[in-house]
């Protein structure tokens, strides 16, 4: 594998994340407007005389979370979410010799494996939208005990900007790693770690960009983050992959 093959490989990872980089922003975007489709929903169906309205808030108060998170639509978009990890199979498949390794299905166990990853994916997701919902929830008490009327009560101004950062990593740093357990079921004997190679990398990432070592190796790396590096590489949020190859160069 010489320069100008690695160096290809680098600038399509650089692509392929991006790509899901913007799947990811659109599929929590999308989530963002449906639960609030929704809780508009629920609030423009308060009667308007402001004592029942307040009444009905208080009981709205007790199960909006329950409300949001069994709408069809909302549901039925979590479990979309594998759709991004199937785009990132075949993003992935695009980083290696098809002719070495072509795709094939997995064992039972790998796509057993990769289903619950999947799942414990869509239940993160899940409790985010909890979180959003809590805090939509908090705004609406606020309103009440401030004596503001609710027709004032602004749901775009419920930013939760801390929730929707923190699924959005996880989701980048979640589908890498899926696309990385593929990577290693392939049966390789070596794997390049290749990826961008720039100010961003953390020393652990530096020390190995664009050097191929054998799979034996990588399951004994430690990145220093208490996470197992074979399937997050340098850490959460790293850019890098491992691409599969029978050659040691």
């Amino acid at each position: 594998m010489d320069s100008r093959e690695i160096e290809r490989i680098s600038r399509l990872i650089e692509r392929n994340n991006a790509t899901i980089d913007r799947s990811i922003a659109s599929y929590i975007q999308t989530l963002r407007r449906l639960m609030q489709a929704k809780m508009l929903q629920e609030l423009s169906a308060l009667p308007k005389d402001r004592s029942l309205r307040r009444a009905e808030v208080l009981r709205l108060l007790g199960g909006l979370e329950s409300i949001i998170m069994e709408d069809e639509d909302i549901t039925d978009h979590i479990e979309s979410l594998q759709d991004i990890f199937d785009l990132q199979t075949r993003l992935s498949q695009t980083l290696y010799d098809e002719e070495e390794f072509p795709p094939v299905e997995g064992s039972r166990a790998q796509e057993s494996r990769l289903a619950v990853f999947v799942n414990s994916r869509e239940q993160n997701v899940s409790i985010m939208a909890r979180a959003y919902a809590n805090e939509v929830r908090q705004g609406l008490a606020d309103s009440i005990i401030s004596q503001t009327p609710i027709s004032d009560f602004e749901l775009t101004e419920v930013r939760a900007p801390r929730i929707f950062s923190a699924l959005e990593n996880d989701l980048k740093t979640a589908t890498a790693s899926y696309g990385r357990l593929e990577s290693l079921a392939l049966g390789s004997k070596y794997v390049l770690y290749a990826g961008p190679r720039d100010a961003r990398n953390r020393p652990f990432c530096a020390e190995r960009v664009n050097n191929i070592y054998p799979i034996e190796v990588v399951y004994t790396w430690d990145n220093g983050q208490g996470i197992p590096a074979y399937l997050y590489c340098g850490g959460y949020g790293c850019r890098h992959q491992l691409i599969p190859t029978n050659r040691k160069r």
